[in-house]
């Protein structure tokens, strides 16, 4: 889920009893002696002021974690481009570094592609042994 835009199950409670406090509030305007609506409406701001906090550490934590991905795949990314391209260079002599990048979308095209050939011997083999049952 991304977080630009983000409701979470705590803003919406926030808003549902902040709308409810709205109508408590103008009751409270009719009848100010109301003290048990009084401290009702102090209550209800105290539970939507606490899932605010809620929903701000939901929000913040969910960012933090999508960078984290973000930079794992980065990290991830760099590594395997670099042992790419240092496999490229120690299978032919001479190649330069700038010949081996210039090489790597067909290295990354032909790793992906690989991948994708033992996905499906792995998918094949548990349909095996799953047939085997």
């Amino acid at each position: 889920m991304s977080t630009t835009e983000t409701e979470t199950i705590f803003s919406l409670e926030s808003a549902r009893i902040e709308a409810r406090l709205a109508g408590q509030r103008q009751q409270l305007r009719a009848n100010p002696a109301d003290r048990v609506l009084e401290l009702d409406i102090e209550a209800g701001d105290e539970r939507a002021r606490q899932l605010r906090r809620d929903h701000d550490v939901h929000v913040r934590v969910e960012r933090d974690r999508e960078a984290a991905d973000a930079a794992r795949a980065q990290a991830a990314r760099a590594e395997l481009e670099a042992k790419l391209v240092a496999d490229y260079r120690a299978a032919g002599p001479g190649i330069t570094e700038t010949e081996a990048r210039a090489a790597l979308p067909d290295l990354l095209h032909r790793h992906l592609i690989g991948e994708q050939g033992r996905m499906a011997d792995a998918f094949a083999a548990q349909r095996r042994r799953i047939g085997n049952f």
